[in-house]
Formats: C-alpha cells, sequence, structure tokens
C-alpha cells in the first residue's frame, strides 16, 4: 500500500464523506486499494442511512477482491454487506456470515469480531433462537472489550437487555441493562450520558413489566430530565408519556 493513498483514506474517513471515499475508490489502479476505499464508503454509506448504496460499494468491493489473497478484507465485504442486506430487511447468509465471523475471530479483527456476532445475535433473536442469540451476545462481547472500544460493550448489554424484555423476561433484563449504566459512568462522552438515558428509560421499562411502578416512575423521571439537560426534547417528551 503506498503512504499517498493510506494518507488519503485517512482523511477522507475522517471528512466523513462517503462520496469522496467513492471517487478515491472509482480511481484506484490496485484492486486491493480500490477494494479498500469501497469498504470505507460502504461503511460509511450505512451510518448515513443509505443502506443500498452500501451494498453496492460491497460489490464492488467484492468484484476488486476476486481472485486475490485477502481473506480478512474479503470477510470484511461479507460482513458489511450483510449489514447492510439486513438493514434492508433482506435474508442474510448467516452460515457464510457465522464462518466468516470464525475467520476474523482467528485474525484478531476484534472490531468486525464484534459486529458480526451482533448481527448473528439479531437473526438469531428474529428466529427466536435466545440461547444462540446470548452465545453471539457473549462473543460481540469479547470482541468489543478487545477492541478497547468504551461504548461498545454497553450497548450491547441494552440491546440484550432489550430482547430479554420483549421476549418476556424482565427479571433476567435487569442485570444486563444495571451493567450497562454502570459500564458508561467512567466514560467522558457526551454519547455516553446519552445512553445512560436511555438505560434508564429501560430500566423503568423494565420495572413496570416487574409490576414495580414506583421504580419505574422514579427511572422515566430520571431519564427525562437526563434528555432534556442533553438537549433532546423529543426523547424527554416521549419518556414523560409513560409517567
Amino acid at each position: 500500500m503506498s503512504a499517498d493513498f493510506e494518507a488519503r483514506l485517512a482523511t477522507l474517513i475522517e471528512d466523513g464523506r462517503p462520496e469522496a471515499l467513492v471517487a478515491l475508490a472509482q480511481s484506484q489502479t490496485a484492486p486491493e486499494q480500490s477494494a479498500r476505499a469501497w469498504l470505507e464508503a460502504a461503511d460509511m454509506l450505512m451510518a448515513h442511512g443509505s443502506p443500498e448504496q452500501a451494498v453496492g460499494a460491497c460489490v464492488r468491493a467484492q468484484q476488486a477482491l476476486r481472485g486475490l489473497d485477502a481473506p480478512l478484507l474479503q470477510d470484511r465485504a461479507l460482513l458489511l454487506r450483510s449489514e447492510a442486506v439486513f438493514q434492508l430487511e433482506h435474508p442474510v447468509s448467516e452460515d457464510a456470515l457465522a464462518q466468516a465471523a470464525e475467520r476474523l475471530l482467528a485474525a484478531g479483527a476484534w472490531s468486525e469480531v464484534m459486529r458480526a456476532n451482533q448481527l448473528l445475535m439479531d437473526l438469531a433473536l428474529e428466529r427466536g433462537a435466545l440461547a444462540e442469540a446470548r452465545r453471539r451476545f457473549a462473543l460481540a462481547m469479547g470482541g468489543a472489550e478487545a477492541d478497547g472500544y468504551q461504548l461498545a460493550g454497553p450497548v450491547l448489554l441494552m440491546r440484550l437487555a432489550r430482547a430479554e424484555l420483549a421476549l418476556g423476561d424482565p427479571a433476567r433484563a435487569q442485570d444486563p441493562a444495571r451493567a450497562a449504566y454502570h459500564r458508561l459512568e467512567p466514560v467522558q462522552l457526551r454519547t455516553a450520558r446519552l445512553h445512560q438515558a436511555r438505560c434508564l428509560d429501560l430500566l423503568g421499562d423494565i420495572a413496570q413489566a416487574l409490576g414495580d411502578r414506583t421504580t419505574a416512575d422514579a427511572c422515566w423521571a430520571d431519564a427525562a430530565e437526563r434528555f432534556t439537560a442533553l438537549e433532546q426534547p423529543k426523547r424527554a417528551a416521549k419518556v414523560l408519556e409513560k409517567l
């Protein structure tokens, strides 16, 4: 990889403009460089709410990688395409994704391990396979912690708590929701404070499902106050409707 390409790619990722990454991908003559730029474009397109375009970018990356010995990039392309397809509510090949997740784990690609197992958890929940979802959750948590991303673990814990609640087990939902809240405490980011407010809202829902209206009201009131302080009036109003 050329130093110029690496510097340009890093700059465009920081700028957050997917169209610039698409242009970079189209300008590359080296297939591996083109594929890397397409994959970064796909990731950013998903973050910007354009999963259909993200699928197209993944297809271009996979075409560029065809015949190359680049297994990590090929597995990342499969993962990103699966995420985009899932966002579009189209069928995802769980077997292929699970195999990619195993290879990513063996390679120590922790961010991708987290994302692949998070998606596999969601797919298991859709099938009602709660035991498999919990196993995938544990693998995703391991990837998140190895990657060192402070917000990933709490977000996964909240997802698990919501799943347990939705599947009718509020008692089992309590521990991951509480753990998510406490894990966010030392994270000095505004996003962490938003997630804590969401945790409190979720803990209120769990308490209500357990028949503890007093605790539910206290959690919701605290959540609404925090959303207001964080300049999220719509979220605050939605929580206040529960009181």
